[in-house]
């Protein structure tokens, strides 16, 4: 299973051992707050990470359900990096400057999306809305109203559906 990490994590009950027999241990709550911490820091360099867990299946079992996936064993964690056009954040200087203010609507994990954002100047430090991330399931708990005054002020929303963005 490979997906988003914090939601694998969640499922995963084992991590692969260092130890040269290659069994699995229990994945205790130190050792999964320092793979969160870890997560956590390369999210913030604006790093795509997932994880890759396994777990043993039936040999007849061809594909993967969702209700099969729990009790996992993490693998470890893939990180990449898509750096921004040269380009982008003179072009979206250029629109705030024009008075088009510009959102950023990502399915990456909230830290990755807010680097991302930084760096092409969609979020800044400064501004009221700076460090503001909202991801779908905060707008779905949302009122009418409460939704409509985020999408006002909010720059930058995180772990959102195709389905949300439209």
């Amino acid at each position: 299973v490979v997906g988003a990490w914090e939601r694998l994590l969640a499922l995963t009950q084992d991590v692969r051992s260092d130890n040269t027999n290659g069994t699995a241990v229990r994945l205790s709550e130190e050792r999964k707050e320092y793979l969160v911490k870890g997560a956590e820091d390369a999210a913030g360099r604006a790093m795509r990470l997932l994880a890759v867990c396994w777990r043993p299946v039936p040999k007849h079992v061809a594909v993967l359900t969702p209700d099969m996936v729990y009790n996992l064993t993490l693998g470890g964690f893939v990180g990449m990096r898509d750096p921004l056009r040269p380009e982008a954040p003179e072009a979206i200087r250029r629109a705030n400057e024009a008075g088009i203010r510009v959102i950023m609507q990502t399915g990456d994990y909230p830290l990755t999306a807010l680097a991302i954002a930084k760096e092409a100047g969609i979020a800044k430090d400064a501004s009221p809305v700076g460090g503001k991330v909202l991801t779908e399931k905060d707008l779905a708990a949302m009122s009418p109203a409460e939704f409509s005054r985020a999408v006002l002020t909010v720059n930058v929303f995180a772990r959102i559906t195709p389905a949300m963005k439209l």
